[in-house]
């Protein structure tokens, strides 16, 4: 199995843009700016976000251009063919949670995280050692 996660903490680069598509569905797009590298090699990364339905609203109600942002989830490759029939790619992660920093102001503290990845089903109970396969 392959799975790619990331999770990311920088400040939005501009407000966050909430979108009704199909049947009802949110989607909140929007791009988080941090630091890569240090010293004199330090270089900005910016990397598009999605959030989804509730996630998607709480992150557009709470967040603007500025606010600091803890982010995680998959990381998902988009393609799309451009104006001049090259293909194009980028880098986007499908947010799965996400985690206030800093204050009212973004100015230190920190608030709970709303985690919106889906929860594991509950196990029976199988009573005894002896049904366990190993």
């Amino acid at each position: 199995m392959n799975f790619s996660h990331a999770t990311i903490v920088g400040r939005l680069v501009r407000d966050p843009s909430l979108k009704e598509i199909k049947a009802g569905t949110k989607v909140c797009n929007f791009t988080v700016a941090c630091d890569t590298g240090f010293g004199d090699n330090k270089a900005p990364m910016f990397l598009d976000c999605k959030a989804w339905n509730k996630l998607a609203e709480v992150i557009d109600q709470h967040f603007d251009k500025g606010k600091p942002i803890l982010v995680s989830g998959e990381l998902q490759m988009e393609t799309w063919e451009g104006k001049d029939g090259g293909k194009r790619s980028k880098h986007v992660l499908n947010v799965s949670d996400f985690t206030f920093v800093g204050g009212k102001d973004g100015d230190g503290g920190g608030s709970p995280s709303f985690d919106m990845s889906p929860k594991k089903p509950a196990t029976a109970d199988t009573g005894g050692h002896a049904d366990i396969p190993f």
